[in-house]
């Protein structure tokens, strides 16, 4: 079990395949390119880049903005202090592509959950805030324009391809009671 921990300054840049790695200070970017292990990505201080792999990853930013890329597998991801991306880009799987958000925090000045188009098609258009009337709280979708279907007694968030047409693919889940709306999610390409 292998280890990397930043020098003590600045930003560092680690494509290593040690297990566990540790940003100290500085906006680091820490993005195994083995494909071979879960991985430990801790961000520290700074506004760091998180990129997991195809295993189940602990993502943890710290303080400042960071942006977490869980990639496949069931993640946990943890943005820590200060407003945080949360990216989901990868096909969608409700048994082996299920990130959990440990520490979400919606508002203004919250975090935030970047979607992408490709994969959540009829959300939204790129670079725009999903629509309010894409967004809906509860346990089944009501209406044909629903998207991004929320159930916040389970946590449990879905994306919704054809609204009230009864298919729906859990992505995500948060703490129940985690507060949501549609000015939480960002669409991007």
């Amino acid at each position: 079990m292998a280890t990397w921990v930043a020098p003590n300054n600045n930003g560092w840049i680690n494509y290593g395949s040690q297990q566990y790695q540790y940003g100290l200070n500085g906006d680091d970017v820490l993005a195994p390119e083995s494909n071979s292990q879960s991985y430990i990505l801790y961000g520290g201080s700074g506004d760091d880049e998180l990129y997991g792999q195809s295993y189940d990853d602990d993502l943890y930013g710290g303080n400042n903005a960071d942006y977490l890329v869980g990639d496949k597998g069931n993640d946990a991801l943890y943005g820590g202090l200060g407003q945080d991306t949360f990216v989901f880009d990868t096909k969608l799987n409700k048994n082996t592509n299920v990130d959990y958000l440990g520490d979400f925090q919606s508002g203004s000045g919250g975090d935030v959950i970047e979607l992408s188009k490709s994969i959540f098609k009829g959300a939204g258009g790129k670079n725009t805030f999903l629509k309010s009337s894409a967004f809906e709280e509860g346990s089944s979708a009501t209406s044909s324009k629903t998207r991004i279907l929320y159930n916040d007694n389970k946590g449990n968030l879905y994306f919704t391809k054809d609204g009230d047409g009864g298919n729906k693919v859990l992505f995500a889940t948060l703490n129940p009671g985690t507060q949501l709306d549609n000015d939480d999610f960002y669409i991007i390409s």
